[in-house]
């Protein structure tokens, strides 16, 4: 493997000027001139841009870093056939420009979806366009991973902190700054990018030997041939193939393109507009064929030593990169100048697709349904999407991670959609007297129809199963439940139309399934994994927390809980503005929302360490899978789909958690060998009452910290502020908390437990130190996996167990985080926000939250044991809050000074 890390000062020195002027840009946008607050001027820059910006902004979008290193690789691996691809943009662009764009332009559309609506019905509207920003989703994912392979090949930077890095600079400047700033910003990046380009072609090709040598060794080694003739399917490129889907492409790339109308809408007359797309189509030329000829060069490079089998690279795309460490790390900068040409193209492709996504969600989903929304009010929602936007697009970069070749992946990834989409708007602009009949369904066929043998669905959903059949059963049974209860609450009762209902169940529910609620949210899979990993390697010491519930959980029942119910508030932090101010209730909210963000996003990653392990499924993929049903049930179904699925959810956690303990403990010997096991290895031993602080647990710091955190997690806490509200009166609330608290030492003592018999399993031969499992919270995984896989069934009940507990904390976090985002962030500002809006608009803050938390997931997995991890992100912000909390209850003359 080549030594990394070659950058210098000067190439971070070039490559930071550059995402300094782009953000730049973007915060020149945001300030100056109209400062973005219409959607004419964030979506079309008021159409009075010049022409120049505008064709090279639809240059820069076209020029993107999938193709800077998709198409060498490609040029590498298969010859300089993909060039004439080239052929068929002058057959579909002409058609685009007469025959689509002129119709778009007359209608002064912003989304290219709302012809659709005019032409056949708003159902095909609907479905069309949420298959595009699916596509858009992906295609923006796929520019992000790219320059990821040049930094991490370059640098050494790690994968996902170039992703965040990316994602970050992106979505902020395209946020703030809308069309203005993604075209200025694609005009600094063209410049870059050609600059970047021609010095790594001009170097490297002397470096190679010459023009004369590169053609040379690409004809002896069959790269440079003519193209064939041929009507055999199974060549990989033919002269029709290639003539026919670059038609295509080319039709739907300037005709049909979200990203291109909203470029040519940006011009002052149809002209303008016409003559930017014709110039487009010439420019992409020289631009293709130098893609091209980099790929010639790589051949002539590594001909008699390739890279891959070499294992130089892990990926064909890195063959680029690759080639500039060897041929250019002596330049000062010119590493630099080359990831800051990758960087840019990545950037303005993401760019235009985040601001475009933006402007159909709003016009074909959002404007439909609020028809009142002012246009001030519509600009900010549009900021708002491309922010989420960006945060959607890190989701799918881990099914990018295990694909091919990049520039193979995206033309499976876009030939279904693009293909049914062209067709559905040739169909309307050609044929008269078609109509909104049958459209609907021949629209889906045409995307079904895509073949599945690459399809990326089947490569992120389908891994290594090693479990026998009956335990997918009970695992989907499960899952599957807990699903149909959020659609049962979504579709039935009041079907979650009011807030009060939403978020508090009217205040009509029954006690049990309020108390099943409040326990199933305590007993997470964080704890269900991480207590027993703790006991294990630190003893039964952890138990004696309980003490301190006995003392902190009667203070929040009869000190805090009284006066938040009296006040019948939604949000925990409303107390605030009533006792301090609104300053306050704001910043303690920001806090409260990224404390529970990081703690849904520790939730969903304790099932994936058990899943990993049990079943071999690969870990995004579980996180994917865990994430979208909780958010799912939770956006849909409200507080009532999460009570009642953590009932559903409890009763299954109980089961696995009895059945995991009793088989277990028979295999490992029995209840006296567990214990003397124990006892010999300094597990099972009195609380020390030292006062050394050294000591990791001693009985004063057990008591006070447990007091505390009762105290908080019973009193504050508005994952249990919403289960109480849900009681019909005071008394039922109180006597749901007290229960709460009683149940709490029969699931931490099972805990601790668990812990005892995984020591008395493998006190001879620890698990992580002969790397059986990489990470402590394994380790009760791999126990089910070692003593009950024999048992059919028995590995499911486990997995849907720990499944379980993370769901119903995952969901309670979730419910809770849009109803503080409603209360102390959207209401403030939208006074006269109908119920049913604000109704509408928790669900939308709901599904956003669940996509937050797989942002955060990449931290987490750095982090050492779940347990000690939660104990150092919830110490800071409980205890804040707490102490802010208990002055403004207990000391009448404390303000907000």
């Amino acid at each position: 493997m080549i030594e990394k890390s070659l950058f210098q000062v000067l190439d971070y020195t070039i490559l930071a000027m550059v995402l300094a002027a782009s953000l730049g840009i973007g915060f020149y946008f945001a300030c100056c001139g109209g400062k973005q607050k219409t959607t004419a001027e964030y979506f079309k820059g008021n159409m009075n841009m010049k022409i120049t910006p505008i064709i090279m902004s639809m240059m820069a979008s076209f020029i993107s870093s999938n193709m800077m290193l998709g198409i060498p690789a490609e040029v590498y691996h298969y010859g300089f056939d993909y060039w004439y691809t080239l052929l068929g943009s002058f057959i579909g662009g002409p058609i685009a420009i007469y025959g689509f764009m002129p119709v778009f332009y007359k209608l002064q559309i912003t989304s290219i979806y709302e012809y659709i609506q005019y032409r056949f019905s708003n159902t095909v509207r609907l479905c069309s366009s949420l298959m595009y920003i699916f596509s858009l989703i992906v295609l923006a994912s796929f520019v992000t991973y790219a320059p990821v392979l040049a930094l991490s090949q370059v640098t050494g930077l790690g994968v996902w902190t170039s992703i965040l890095t990316t994602t970050a600079i992106g979505t902020v400047y395209t946020t703030i700054g809308g069309i203005k700033a993604v075209v200025w910003t694609d005009v600094l990046q063209l410049l870059i990018f050609i600059a970047a380009l021609l010095a790594t072609i001009i170097k490297g090709a002397i470096n190679v030997g010459g023009l004369s040598y590169i053609v040379d060794k690409n004809i002896e080694g069959n790269r440079l041939r003519a193209v064939s003739f041929s009507p055999d399917p199974k060549i990989r490129f033919t002269a029709w193939g290639l003539l026919i889907y670059s038609a295509l492409k080319s039709m739907s790339l300037y005709g049909v393109s979200q990203m291109q109308l909203q470029r040519y809408m940006c011009c002052p007359n149809n002209k303008a507009a016409r003559k930017s797309v014709w110039l487009n189509v010439v420019c992409s030329v020289p631009i293709s064929t130098i893609y091209c000829f980099i790929g010639l060069i790589l051949y002539a490079m590594y001909w008699n030593c390739d890279p891959l089998t070499s294992q130089q690279i892990e990926k064909p795309d890195q063959l680029f990169p690759l080639f500039v460490m060897h041929t250019m790390s002596s330049v000062p900068g010119m590493p630099g100048l080359f990831v800051s040409g990758v960087y840019c193209a990545a950037l303005s492709t993401t760019s235009s697709i985040l601001n475009s996504l933006a402007a159909i969600t709003l016009q074909d989903h959002i404007k439909p349904r609020w028809k009142n929304v002012s246009d001030k009010k519509a600009t900010f929602i549009s900021k708002c999407i491309a922010a989420s936007y960006g945060l959607v697009c890190l989701v799918m970069i881990a099914a990018i991670m295990n694909l091919g070749t990049i520039i193979q992946s995206m033309q499976y990834l876009m030939g279904g959609n693009m293909g049914a989409t062209l067709g559905l708007f040739f169909l309307g602009l050609m044929n008269p007297w078609a109509n909104s009949k049958r459209r609907y369904s021949r629209y889906l066929l045409n995307i079904l129809s895509l073949d599945n043998a690459n399809c990326f669905l089947v490569t992120v959903f389908v891994g290594s199963l090693s479990s026998l059949f009956i335990d997918y059963t009970i695992l989907a049974l499960a899952l599957a439940a807990s699903l149909i209860i959020g659609f049962y609450f979504a579709c039935c009762g009041g079907k979650q139309k009011t807030t009060a209902e939403y978020f508090k169940g009217n205040m009509n529910m029954k006690l049990l399934p309020i108390i099943m609620s409040m326990m199933a949210s305590f007993i997470s899979s964080n704890m269900m994994l991480g207590i027993p990993a703790e006991v294990y390697h630190y003893g039964f010491d952890y138990w004696y927390t309980l003490l301190g519930s006995f003392i902190g959980g009667p203070i929040a029942i009869y000190g805090f809980m009284p006066v938040f119910y009296k006040l019948q508030i939604t949000s925990i932090n409303e107390y605030l503005q009533q006792r301090f101010s609104n300053t306050v209730r704001f910043c303690s909210s920001l806090m409260c929302i990224f404390s529970m963000i990081v703690m849904a996003s520790f939730g969903i990653y304790a099932p994936v360490l058990a899943l990993s392990q049990v079943t071999g499924l690969s870990v995004w993929t579980s996180i994917l899978t865990t994430t979208a049903i909780g958010t799912i049930y939770t956006t849909i179904g409200g507080i009532k789909a999460v009570v009642w699925t953590d009932v559903l959810q409890l009763l299954i956690f109980i089961a696995a958690t009895f059945a995991t303990i009793t088989k277990g403990a028979i295999n490992v010997g029995g209840l006296s060998y567990i214990v003397d096991k124990n006892i010999e290895g300094n597990r099972l031993r009195a609380v020390s009452f030292s006062l050394d602080p050294k000591i990791r647990f001693t009985a004063w710091g057990l008591l006070i910290y447990s007091a505390l955190k009762s105290m908080s997690v019973y009193g504050l806490s508005q994952l249990q502020l919403q289960r109480y509200m849900c009681c019909p009166n005071k008394k039922a609330a109180r006597k749901s908390v007290w229960l709460n608290v009683v149940c709490s030492v029969p699931v931490i003592t099972i805990y601790c437990f668990i812990g005892l018999i995984l020591y008395a399993m493998y006190w001879n031969c620890d698990p992580l130190t002969s790397q059986q499992i990489e990470k402590p919270d394994q380790l009760f995984p791999l126990f089910v996996m070692h003593t009950m896989s024999s048992v059919p069934g028995m590995p499911g009940l486990f997995v849907s167990g720990v499944y379980c507990a993370a769901l119903s904390t995952t969901s309670s976090i979730l419910n809770s985080l849009a109803a503080i985002t409603l209360q102390d962030h959207i209401k403030p500002r939208w006074k006269n926000v109908s119920d049913k809006k604000a109704t509408f608009i928790s669900k939308c803050i709901a599904a956003s939250y669940g996509l937050v938390c797989l942002v955060m997931i990449a931290a987490i997995m750095n982090l050492g044991t779940i347990i000690q991890s939660i104990q150092y992100l919830m110490g800071g912000n409980m205890g804040a809050t707490l102490g802010l909390f208990f002055l403004g209850l207990m000391n009448p003359w404390a303000n907000s000074k």
